[in-house]
């Protein structure tokens, strides 16, 4: 009988029971990528296809399928900013928020201030790590703010990594806007009815990559992805961080345990009846191998 029993716990035991939660620590990247994205009226002209902001979301979504345990932050700007999502590890989630995003947001009030986005951006921290932060700006260079080359200043303090990739033609495209009663889209026209163009200012944001000290990418956004992931790469070979994170608690040892105290204590009955005991020493070996492997 208590063979059979002992024999029971050891299945138990073998099929690796859960219940309960347990926190163990995990060591991860703890590089930070901080995405300034421009998504005012110009971000919808069409001189790149489909246009400028689903071009530059497509060049997003590379880099987050190629990152791993990093952490991302998105910052969205027009006439003001908004942070869409803090830093996160949920590179999925992320994907999904930015995949949705619009021209035009009633989020934001309309006009283009990047000035207002890098504030925002610069003040994104984790007080508990020590890493630097990589800023990726995406505009097509549309500025109205006096104040954006001070702001970029702020980002020499050593603390911040600055790309800046362009997003358009010098050339420029007509803008899109689509109509908010029926959906149909159409074109912004000028007082004179002619369609308003939007060009790619690099001058602008040639300047605040070099205010900023950082990188000027260009308006080439294939590079972009592989730019952004050998810096980040760069960025968490010098920085990783312990976190805990919760799981099912594995509860296999307690039904092994069960199982030892069994067979010893049948193989107790047993040796003073003289009877297997070859196999019950057997049986409490290889419980006891199971026990110290699996434990």
């Amino acid at each position: 009988f208590l063979l059979g029993l002992g024999t029971i716990c050891i299945v138990f035991a073998a099929a690796h029971p859960r219940w309960g939660d347990t926190e163990v620590p995990v060591q991860s990247n703890d590089a930070q990528l901080v995405i300034v994205l421009d998504v005012s009226r110009s971000m919808a002209a069409d001189d790149i296809a489909p246009d400028r902001l689903t071009a530059a979301k497509e060049a997003l979504a590379e880099i987050l399928t190629r990152l791993t345990n990093e952490r991302v932050a998105l910052v969205i700007f027009a006439g003001d900013a908004l942070l869409r999502f803090p830093l996160t590890h949920d590179l999925k989630a992320a994907g999904n928020v930015i995949s949705t995003l619009t021209t035009g947001s009633i989020l934001l009030t309309k006009g283009t201030n990047t000035s207002a986005g890098l504030e925002l951006a610069h003040s994104i921290s984790d007080p508990s790590s020590q890493s630097v932060k990589l800023i990726l700006l995406l505009s097509d260079g549309e500025d109205f703010s006096k104040e954006t080359f001070s702001v970029a200043t702020r980002f020499k303090d050593g603390n911040s990594q600055f790309l800046v990739a362009c997003v358009g033609t010098p050339e420029g495209g007509m803008v899109r806007a689509v109509d908010r009663f029926n959906g149909k889209p159409y074109y912004l026209l000028e007082e004179d009815g002619s369609p308003v163009i939007s060009k790619l200012n690099e001058n602008t944001l040639l300047e605040i990559a070099q205010a900023a000290e950082g990188t000027y990418l260009g308006s080439d956004l294939s590079i972009v992805s592989d730019f952004v992931i050998s810096s980040m790469s760069a960025l968490g070979n010098k920085t990783y961080s312990s976190h805990l994170v919760t799981q099912p608690a594995d509860r296999f040892q307690v039904f092994t345990l069960i199982a030892l105290l069994l067979i010893v204590i049948a193989t107790i009955f047993e040796l003073r009846r003289s009877i297997s005991r070859y196999f019950l020493w057997l049986g409490f070996l290889c419980c006891s191998i199971f026990f110290f492997v699996f434990s």
